[in-house]
Formats: C-alpha cells, sequence, structure tokens
C-alpha cells in the first residue's frame, strides 16, 4: 500500500469552483494541482550524479527533457556568436521572437547521442512535488443564432439555435417573446412558427445556471405564388471577427482575404457531413456505435470499418464531427484564427478523435496532434498562451518563453501537452472530452503562433506574397516544421523565382509537407449546407397565459438534501470490479462546496456515504481522497444522489530495475 500511495501522489487533479452568483459575470475559480517529478541521470561506471531532470508528469524523462536538461553535461561548450533574440519592434509594437535550433529539437545528432549515453547511465527517482494553482476563468459567452429557412417554404418560421462554448456546460432552454406571446423550448434549438410580420426577443438559459442577454429580431414574410420567403432584419446581435494573421502579416501578405477566413455568423455553418472512416472505427471500438450483427462487428482484421460497420456509424459519425463546431467558433472569433481552418485541420489530423498516438521519437496529443516541436513554437511566437502555461507551471516565469534556459523550455513544453492530452482510461470512450474540448483554444493559438513564423520568415528574406498562399506556409510550418519551410523559400529566392504556392511547393524537400497543404485545402472546399435537425415549439403552447419576464441575471436552481455514495477499492487483478479482497479502508474523505463548507468521511470496508443538506441542483460538490491525492468534481443531480469510485490500479513497474 505504501508503494501505491507513493504512485498515486503523482496524479494530477483539479476542480472547479462555480462564482455565477458573485456578479462578476460567467466566472469560475479552477484549482489545479499538478506534480514536479526530480530525476537523476546517474553514471554505470561510478553511480555519480550526471543532471538532474525536473518534468512535470509520470514516468522517465523523455529522450527530448533529457537532452534539454542535460545538454551541457551530454555536449561540449563551444563559444557561439549569438544575436539579441528580440530585434526592433513591429509595426504592431510586439516584439518578433527568433526561432532557434536548440539540441533539444534536432532529431540527427540527437538519437546518435542518447542511444551511447543510455548505455552509460541510469534514472534514479529522487522526489516530487505538488504545485497548486488557482485560476480566475473567464468564460465565454453563449452563442445565439436566429436563422431563416435557405429556401421558399410552405410553412413560415425562423429557426432559433443556441451554443454554450462553455466546456462541462450546456444550453438547457431557448426562450422568448413573439408578438406579445412567450415561447420556450427545452434544448439548444427550435423553429418558431407565425403567420406575419412581427418583432421577436429571444434568450438561452444554461447549465452553468445563468441566462444570456435577449437579443431582438425583425422577420419578414414575402409571398411567391404559393411559397413564402422569410427574412430576418434588424438584428440586434452581429458576431465581429478580427483577422489575426491579417495584423500581423501587414507588409509581407498581398491581396485581401479569402472568403473561408471570414468568421461564419454562426456555429451552425461549420456543420458537415462526411464519412470518416477512421473515427467510424474508433466510434465502433469506443462502443458509441453498435455494429454487433456486422460481419467482423463492423471492421475488418485491420481495425478499418467494413461497409456494414460504416452505414451502422454514419448517424453518429455526423453528429461526432459537428459536436465541437461551437467551440471551434468561439476559438476562432476569441484568437482570430479562421474557424473552417481550425475545423479542417482537426479533421486531417485526428478526424476528430483526441487521443494520443505516438512514433518512435516524438508523441503527438489531441485533435491537433501537437508534439514537442508543435509545444515549441506554440510558446515562442505566442507570448499569451507562454504566460497561461508559464503562471500554472514555473514560480519565476521572465517575459519571454526564449529566455528561459533550455530544462525550464522543456518543462513548459511538457505541461503545454498535458493540457491538450485528452487521454483518459478511467473516461467514458477513454478520452476526457472536457479536456479536450479545452485544447481547442490552444490549437487555435498554435496555429496563429506558426502564422507568425511563417511570416517571420518573409520579414527575414524582406519578400511578399499573397494572404491566402501565407496561410499555405503557415499550414507547412504546422505540419513540418520552420527549417522545412525556410529552405524552401530560400531556394524558390535563389532561383528568381515569385513566393507563389506553386513554386514553394515544388522546392519542398520534407515528406509530405505539399500533400498536407493540398488536403487541408480541399477540405476547405466542401464546407456545405448542412443543418441539424431541430425541435418545432408552438408559441402559444408553452406559456398559455403568463408573460415570462425578461431574463435575470442569474437561475436559482432547487434547493435539496442529498447523499454522496462513495466507494474505494484497489483492483489488484486489473478486472476494474469491486472484489470483496480489494476493498480498503481507514482512508479519509473530504467533501468541499464552493462556498467552503466540508464535510469529512472515512472508508470502511471499501465505501462510505455523506449527507448534505440545503444545496442547489446544478451547484458543484468536490469529493477528494486527501491521501491518495486524488479527487472528482461532480454536479448535484436534481435526484440529490451522486455516485463516485476511487479506483486504484496497480502501478506499472518497468520489467527490470536500473
Amino acid at each position: 500500500m505504501l508503494i501505491v500511495a507513493i504512485f498515486l501522489s503523482f496524479a494530477n487533479h483539479s476542480h472547479t469552483v462555480i462564482a455565477q452568483d458573485s456578479g462578476e459575470g460567467r466566472v469560475t475559480y479552477k484549482t489545479t494541482t499538478f506534480t514536479e517529478y526530480i530525476w537523476h541521470l546517474s553514471s554505470r561506471a561510478n553511480g555519480k550524479q550526471i543532471c538532474e531532470v525536473v518534468v512535470s508528469h509520470e514516468g522517465f524523462p523523455t529522450d527530448l527533457e533529457m537532452m534539454s536538461s542535460c545538454e551541457t553535461s551530454l555536449i561540449p561548450a563551444t563559444p557561439t556568436p549569438t544575436a539579441s533574440p528580440y530585434p526592433s519592434p513591429t509595426p504592431t509594437g510586439t516584439y518578433t521572437p527568433q526561432p532557434t535550433k536548440t539540441p533539444a529539437l534536432t532529431p540527427a545528432p540527437t538519437e546518435v547521442i542518447i542511444q551511447n549515453f543510455y548505455d552509460e547511465s541510469y534514472w534514479v527517482f529522487i522526489d516530487s512535488k505538488e504545485i497548486t494553482q488557482t485560476n480566475k476563468i473567464q468564460l465565454p459567452e453563449m452563442i445565439l443564432e436566429i436563422e431563416a429557412p435557405p429556401a421558399q417554404v410552405l410553412e413560415t418560421f425562423v429557426t432559433l439555435r443556441a451554443y454554450d462554448p462553455a466546456p462541462e456546460y450546456d444550453i438547457t432552454s431557448i426562450q422568448g417573446v413573439l408578438e406579445g406571446k412567450p415561447f420556450k423550448c427545452d434544448g439548444d434549438a427550435c423553429n418558431v412558427y407565425f403567420d406575419h410580420d412581427a418583432q421577436i426577443t429571444y434568450w438561452a438559459t444554461s447549465s452553468f445556471g445563468d441566462e444570456s442577454q435577449p437579443y431582438t429580431a425583425t422577420l419578414r414574410i414575402s409571398r411567391n405564388q404559393a411559397d413564402y420567403n422569410i427574412s430576418v432584419t434588424n438584428r440586434s446581435i452581429v458576431y465581429h471577427y478580427t483577422d489575426a494573421a491579417a495584423l500581423v502579416w501587414k507588409g509581407v501578405a498581398q491581396g485581401t482575404e479569402p472568403q473561408w477566413t471570414y468568421l461564419p455568423q454562426s456555429p451552425s455553418q461549420l456543420n458537415t457531413s462526411k464519412t470518416l472512416h477512421y473515427l467510424a472505427a474508433k466510434l465502433i471500438v469506443s462502443g458509441i456505435v453498435n455494429a454487433q450483427d456486422c460481419p467482423g462487428n463492423g471492421l475488418f482484421d485491420n481495425w478499418a470499418p467494413n461497409g456494414c460497420g460504416i452505414e451502422k456509424a454514419l448517424p453518429a459519425l455526423t453528429s461526432w464531427q459537428n459536436r465541437f463546431d461551437n467551440v471551434i467558433w468561439n476559438a476562432s472569433k476569441q484568437h482570430g484564427v479562421p474557424a473552417k481552418l481550425i475545423k479542417a485541420i482537426i479533421e486531417q489530423e485526428s478526424q476528430f478523435w483526441p487521443e494520443k498516438t505516438g512514433s518512435d521519437f516524438v508523441d503527438e496529443y489531441g485533435f491537433g496532434q501537437l508534439n514537442e516541436f508543435g509545444a515549441d513554437v506554440a510558446l515562442r511566437w505566442d507570448k499569451s498562451l507562454h504566460d497561461q502555461v508559464c503562471s500554472s507551471t514555473l514560480f519565476d516565469c521572465p517575459e519571454y518563453y526564449a529566455n528561459l534556459p533550455s530544462y525550464s523550455q522543456a518543462m513548459l513544453r511538457g505541461r503545454l501537452l498535458q493540457l491538450v492530452n485528452a487521454n483518459c482510461p478511467t473516461c467514458e470512450y477513454g478520452i476526457d472530452l472536457i479536456k479536450a474540448e479545452e485544447s481547442i483554444d490552444i490549437l487555435a493559438q498554435t496555429i496563429y503562433a506558426n502564422a507568425r513564423q511563417a511570416g517571420y520568415i518573409l520579414e527575414k528574406y524582406q519578400a511578399q506574397t499573397g494572404y491566402e498562399d501565407l496561410w499555405r506556409f503557415t499550414l507547412v510550418s504546422y505540419h513540418a516544421g520552420y527549417q522545412c519551410l525556410e529552405d524552401a523559400v530560400t531556394r524558390t529566392i535563389s532561383q528568381g523565382q515569385p513566393l507563389y504556392w506553386k513554386n514553394v511547393s515544388s522546392h519542398l524537400t520534407c515528406e509530405g509537407a505539399e500533400a498536407y497543404v493540398d488536403k487541408i485545402w480541399e477540405k476547405l472546399d466542401t464546407f456545405g449546407e448542412f443543418y441539424p435537425p431541430v425541435v418545432t415549439v408552438d408559441v402559444t403552447a408553452q406559456f398559455p397565459t403568463e408573460m415570462p419576464a425578461l431574463p435575470t441575471p442569474t437561475y436559482q436552481p432547487d434547493i435539496l438534501d442529498g447523499t454522496i455514495h462513495i466507494f474505494m477499492f484497489l483492483d489488484r487483478n486489473g478486472n476494474y470490479q469491486i472484489d470483496e479482497d480489494e476493498r480498503i479502508s481507514e482512508s479519509p474523505i473530504l467533501v468541499e462546496f464552493p462556498q467552503g463548507e466540508t464535510y469529512p468521511g472515512k472508508i470502511m470496508n471499501g465505501e462510505t456515504s455523506i449527507n448534505f443538506e440545503k444545496k442547489k441542483v446544478g451547484s458543484r460538490v468536490t469529493i477528494a481522497a486527501p491521501e491518495l491525492y486524488q479527487s472528482f468534481t461532480e454536479t448535484i443531480p436534481d435526484t440529490g444522489s451522486i455516485l463516485v469510485i476511487f479506483c486504484i490500479e496497480q502501478p506499472r513497474l518497468p520489467a527490470k530495475l536500473p
């Protein structure tokens, strides 16, 4: 049990405290605890320490982390003339960090050094320490849209949709008033019918416990023989968008922004309906799609979906590839990166299934398959992302990532990858969907960082190109890296050719870069008029006599008493079931509510129950096992009953200790 407790103390955990009643708007306070692990690389010859490596994940340090921390021990120091990493400010007033080629990110010599060095050294685990950060998080506002039918119709109606881009929260209803008649529909979409020109007021409620501000529009009807044309005018809400890349590309980009770069007026305009084979296989394997009556359970021997499996998966395929559109749309609006480009990259990299993959040299994480090289670019070129990650990792954060020592840069890269790693063996489907949604913001920032890096290369050579081709160069940077793009640009310039994509792509020597860009461009052309289904609402049916008041700042849920049932067991045999000889006793439990109210308890024979009184439905509660450094954050349901299971898995130990 002591060994188990030590290994379990390394787990990361977090809980969120809701603050919608504080008068600060849509704000939460999120407390995150992560662990730093200290390793020593020691010599097999004499047992002496060679260097120290500090990482923020379980398991041995990676090769790149070892090289970052131990480079001075492995590679003899030689004087290298260096220029200031920050030249004069750009016209926008921001500094331009120059890309560096550190030993930690240079694959060829690194592989040789690592192989030789591991033969003469071994790892020793020294210590770990927890770091806890509480951050104030401003949640994005709810998104509302009102749409007229795209073609002539026999009946007159408009479609209302609402989205809550904040992870963990959903739209609970859409309400409003149409020509003095109140209406309400549960869920996030509905059709509202009317029979003459009218004024509509509408708003949404969220499971966060608040309501959006009310919006208004005028509905117009025009008749064409037996059909009707519907139009929506005088909207009180119009979403504005600033192209962040266009701002940093001044002086190097020519032409105007193409249509695909504009922010759609609603997330539904990002909807697609594609047959994605990799996603279909994942939906079948995870159990989301039941293909048991298909040959091979819907899969070939190589795990690709067969025709029957694809047919079974079609409804879920459409639903899954669009379930993140509201988050993508909000990330686009927030960071100034085209929403369609974000979605196209996600489709190309992961087909909307954000699991960790890997190769012999590097692991890739999340929707955008971010790896350590991509993390370096993101932190180097997006200062806001660097500040966000550094403040939760290091106590002393310099103004720029490039000013950090190599081992601190490695820690930040590891932390960033941790933020986008949605793998979760204990979660439904094996992925943490909330963490996956949160990582879309980081993907948008990473794309922006590569846009800045691509622009820097053109500035460096005092060159210009078309705006759309600069986005293609950005994708080369994202997929294949700085050196690949710069080499192609210099070859193009040396041959006296204009920096058009046709010319630059012919000089790309990095494998797959040209094909990658072309595939993304094909996807940008495939966004069509696909609309998810909605429910129909009779305006007079929901509130026959009483007019609803306009939205109030907060929504007051019901108050109830309830019980939290807690189980804890040590899963020795790995069957994820509570066997009698696996039940744990004498382990303390602490239940904490947002206002600081706590309820202590103790596990006896594998279980305990803790009662609470007068709590709001929809509010949060954290159930923690302090000795194990594990916790769960749950939402109080309207039943008042919560079930939590602490499954302690046996640690995976190496077959042979060093």
